[in-house]
């Protein structure tokens, strides 16, 4: 067998994203995103409202995220970005995570929350975009969710 090749990132941007309060629909939660910013070294921009996170429990601690928003880069410039993603909570944590208050302060490691995500646009200035992969890992604040989003080299 061959030497296993590395694997190298770095670090493409955050993405902070504001959420409006869920809709529980049984083991589906609809979370929709009210705004947020992207702040990178080689993009920044506004998350739009109406994006959002269709989350569905496969069991009382895992949840697959199927995260879809929209933001438009400081120069104008549309970016779409989809993702599917893993959420493990234990149920203590599942309990403070629906107080506003207490969520922020969650530390990160007590759960599991990542990403991968792509990218569409069509602005000849963000192009490279269409073709990286990206992974997020996340973390949760007291108005919705952030994520530092890396570009897998």
């Amino acid at each position: 067998m061959a030497e296993p090749l590395p694997l190298n990132s770095s670090f493409l941007f955050n993405l902070d994203i504001e959420l409006e309060p869920p809709l529980v629909l049984g083991s589906r939660r609809i979370v929709i995103a009210k705004g947020g910013r992207v702040e990178g070294t080689r993009i920044g921009g506004r998350v739009l409202s109406g994006g959002g996170d269709w989350i569905i429990a496969r069991s009382e601690d895992i949840s697959l995220m199927d995260i879809r928003v929209a933001f438009e880069t400081d120069d104008s410039a549309p970016v779409f970005m989809s993702c599917v993603g893993r959420r493990v909570v234990t149920a203590d944590i599942a309990v403070q995570l629906t107080d506003r208050e207490k969520r922020g302060a969650l530390d990160p490691s007590r759960y599991y929350v990542r990403i991968l995500p792509t990218f569409e646009t069509a602005d000849e200035r963000y192009l490279w975009l269409n073709g990286i992969v990206g992974v997020g890992i996340g973390r949760y604040t007291s108005t919705g969710v952030s994520f530092d989003v890396h570009e897998i080299l």
